[in-house]
């Protein structure tokens, strides 16, 4: 993504105290998705937790799936279900999709969730078939990875950003 450059702004004048908002990538943060984006999300639980309004306790990382792996497993604390992520770089595919439900079935999940910097409509669609689909408490997410920084400064709060796919009776397009 192109970095965007600050507009030229006279000294004095109103607003030039202001800096530019600027998109970091996300490798630049987490270079490696299982040996650093996996542990920061391990450890910052309230990311999810604020996008889904759930109370998330950390279960493991890299959990069994027969010979597979689930990239996280939760608790919902509240509600004493489990919510399992996947996680991923660039934008959604087909096998980050057959992961995700192999991992919430095979955990017995009511909630999973596709974390991904960007989502192709076609999964979009997927992940609201299967809401659509599903009784309650059985919900699919689709979350969007993103981190920002002012003027070249340390990269800002990560940020994990609800998409327009929730399940029935539940919060839809949140952002934290």
């Amino acid at each position: 993504m192109a970095q965007a450059t600050k507009p030229p702004n006279p000294s004095g004048s109103p607003g030039s105290d202001i800096g530019l908002l600027e998109t970091v990538p996300i490798r630049e943060i987490w270079p490696h998705e299982a040996l650093d984006l996996t542990p920061w999300l391990a450890e910052n639980p309230a990311v999810i937790s604020n996008c889904l309004g759930l109370n998330l306790s950390l279960e493991g990382t890299e959990v069994s799936v027969g010979s597979y792996s689930a990239d996280l497993a939760f608790t919902d604390t509240e509600r004493a279900s489990r919510v399992v992520v996947e996680n991923m770089y660039g934008s959604t595919d087909h096998d980050h999709i057959g992961k995700l439900i192999t991992y919430a079935a095979g955990l017995e999940a009511t909630h999973a969730v596709l974390l991904a910097e960007g989502f192709r409509p076609e999964h979009l669609s997927a992940l609201s078939w299967l809401n659509e689909v599903s009784r309650a408490p059985f919900g699919f997410f689709g979350l969007v990875l993103e981190a920002w920084r002012i003027d070249g400064s340390r990269p800002a709060e990560q940020r994990v950003l609800q998409r327009r796919v929730s399940w029935k009776g539940h919060q839809a397009e949140r952002a934290s």
